[in-house]
C-alpha cells in the first residue's frame, strides 16, 4: 500500500478492514484521531487532512468525531514521528481540539484487535491530558451567589 487511502461507507467491517490491514506484514501502527466538538460537516475535512499527513495507509471514519488510521511496516519510533507531525499540523491548521492515540502491531499486541485496544486506551490517556490543558485555558469567575462564569481572558474579566 503506498499511497493514503479512506474507507467510508463501504459494507467492509471495522474487524475485516483490520485484518487486512495487517495482512502478510511483520508490523504496523493503528493511529486513532478523535476530534471534539466538531460539526459533522467538517468531519470529513479532518479526514481529508489526516488522509494527506500519513504516507501510506488506510484512513476509516469509524464514527462522528473518530478515525482510525492503519500504517502498515510502521514501527514504534516512525509511528510517534507521524503522530507527532499529525499533531503539529492539526493544531497550526486549527484543529486545535484534536487527540491523537496511537499503538504498534506486535508491541503492543498480539492480535490487530489488542492493537486497537491499546491504542484507544492511548486515546484515552491523551484525552485526559487534553482536557486537563484545555481546562486551564478558561477561567472561572464565582459571583456572590455561587454562580461560576466561564470568562475567556483577562479583558473579558475587565470589560465583562
Amino acid at each position: 500500500m503506498s499511497a493514503a487511502r479512506r474507507i467510508e461507507g463501504e459494507a467492509v467491517s471495522f474487524e475485516q478492514l483490520v485484518a487486512e490491514g495487517f495482512d502478510d506484514t511483520r508490523q504496523g501502527a493503528v493511529i486513532v484521531v478523535e476530534s471534539r466538538e466538531l460539526p459533522s460537516p467538517r468531519h470529513r475535512w479532518l479526514a481529508r487532512q489526516v488522509e494527506s499527513l500519513i504516507p501510506g495507509g488506510v484512513v476509516h471514519s469509524a464514527s462522528d468525531g473518530l478515525i482510525v488510521v492503519l500504517v502498515r511496516h510502521a514501527g514504534a519510533a516512525e509511528t510517534w514521528l507521524i503522530v507527532e507531525r499529525m499533531r503539529r499540523t492539526l493544531l497550526r491548521t486549527g484543529w486545535e481540539k484534536t487527540v491523537i492515540g496511537s499503538a504498534t502491531w506486535p508491541m503492543q499486541g498480539v492480535t490487530p484487535m489488542d492493537v486497537i485496544a491499546a491504542a484507544l486506551a492511548s486515546l484515552y490517556d491523551e484525552r485526559e491530558r487534553a482536557e486537563a490543558i484545555w481546562s486551564e485555558s478558561e477561567l472561572q469567575f464565582t459571583l456572590e451567589d455561587d454562580r461560576s462564569v466561564p470568562i475567556a481572558s483577562a479583558g473579558e474579566l475587565l470589560t465583562g
